[in-house]
């Protein structure tokens, strides 16, 4: 990802990813490999795109500003960064 802006903000998202999700998920997702992700994300980028990528949200725009502007797109790359975060915090 390129833009360092919206990088930022998707990160603040991880805090509050790491109390929402069930202990469960985040297992799951920690020992997932970055090729079995995509076979996680259905659900999660449903809850993603409906709670969190509102069309009132910053991060919303910020997405729609750095030339993203499909909810789908928004919730996997926010699911994607999200998992590499909880990689590096084993």
């Amino acid at each position: 990802m390129c833009d360092m802006n919206l990088e930022r903000e998707i990160a603040k998202l991880f805090p509050a990813l790491e109390i929402i999700l069930p202990q469960n998920i985040l297992t799951v997702l920690r020992a997932a490999k970055p090729d079995e992700i995509c076979l996680l994300q259905f659900g999660l980028n449903m809850f993603i795109r409906n709670h969190l990528l509102l069309p009132t949200a910053a991060l919303y725009h910020t997405f729609v500003r750095a030339g993203i502007p499909h909810k789908d797109d928004m919730s996997v790359m926010i699911l994607d960064l999200f998992c590499v975060h909880l990689d590096r915090n084993k």
